[in-house]
């Protein structure tokens, strides 16, 4: 018949106690114990820092942190400006061609935004404009449904 759970345990704290008694007054030979304290005291050198890892965990935790804050960009919602009087029909002269954003899928919907953008912005994209005493000069953007701006023009 096998004993139960409890038999057993109360056998093992048994036996441990056996054990105790006949072990404490024990003593480890005065050899021993010069080794042991020796082996304590000794000064042992330190491990080099691996600076490999130390930058993996760095470039980790930059990609963990910063890439998601700059794929989440808040979405932009344009809000009209009545400072900015919109262009006459005829006027059609007085705007640059649309640069289209290559490589995005193509928006369901839109809206255009007047903006004010620095005339270096315009020289970029190669638009000559009228000398200005203003560093910044007016621009229409397309942005999409999504938020993001998909083509840009300039008013000369």
């Amino acid at each position: 018949m096998m004993p139960s759970e409890a038999e057993r345990e109360r056998r093992l704290v048994y036996a441990l106690h056996v054990l105790a008694e006949e072990t404490s007054s024990a003593q480890p030979s005065p050899d021993v114990e010069q080794r042991l304290l020796l082996e304590l005291r000794r000064v042992r050198p330190m491990r080099p820092i691996r600076w490999s890892w130390v930058a993996a965990i760095a470039a980790a935790l930059v990609i963990a942190f910063l890439v998601p804050a700059l794929i989440t960009r808040p979405a932009l919602t344009p809000q009209p400006d009545s400072a900015i009087a919109p262009l006459a029909q005829n006027d059609v002269d007085a705007l640059t061609p649309w640069y289209f954003n290559e490589g995005l899928p193509e928006p369901e919907a839109g809206s255009v935004v007047r903006i004010e953008v620095l005339r270096a912005a315009a020289d970029e994209y190669g638009v000559v404009l009228p000398e200005s005493s203003s560093p910044y000069v007016n621009a229409e953007l397309y942005v999409g449904d999504d938020g993001l701006a998909r083509a840009i023009r300039f008013v000369r």
